[in-house]
């Protein structure tokens, strides 16, 4: 089941997961301190994204978070990833964002899933405050 959701502690503690269990890897550690700096901002994340969790009974196992027309958040459960749960979740919030493009900034970590689901890069790798993305997008009339 997805529905929508607030940006609560169980939802920080699943992106916090997947990051260190997937992602960190990827970041130097100025970006990992960055990252966490941003996730640990409630209000902040609250207020200008909108999120959206798949559950599995009762459990959340994946989230998807964006603003306007940019995804901002896509965390799966290490354990639940290959199941297709992030393909439901991608599925569902591009068609409730409004835009004709939909963008991400891409962790290395996520590009292969998000090729898989249709985005195209838009240039290769950058490096910002120590965080690895490959800019994306969505295109076209859903």
């Amino acid at each position: 089941m997805i529905k929508e959701i607030e940006y609560t502690q169980e939802v920080h503690d699943l992106v916090l997961e997947v990051f260190e269990d997937c992602i960190a890897k990827d970041y130097s550690l100025e970006g990992q301190a960055y990252f966490r700096a941003v996730i640990d901002e409630y209000a902040y994340v609250n207020d200008h994204h909108v999120f959206y969790g798949l559950y599995e009974e009762s459990k959340i196992v994946g989230v998807v978070g964006y603003q306007d027309d940019v995804i901002t958040f896509f965390y799966v459960l290490k354990d639940k990833q290959g199941k297709g749960y992030g393909r439901q979740l991608i599925t569902y919030v591009l068609k409730k964002m409004k835009g004709e493009y939909v963008y991400v900034d891409a962790s290395p970590y996520a590009l292969a899933i998000y090729e898989h689901l249709g985005f195209k890069k838009m240039e290769e790798m950058k490096i910002v405050d120590g965080i690895k993305t490959i800019s994306m997008v969505y295109g076209g009339k859903r």
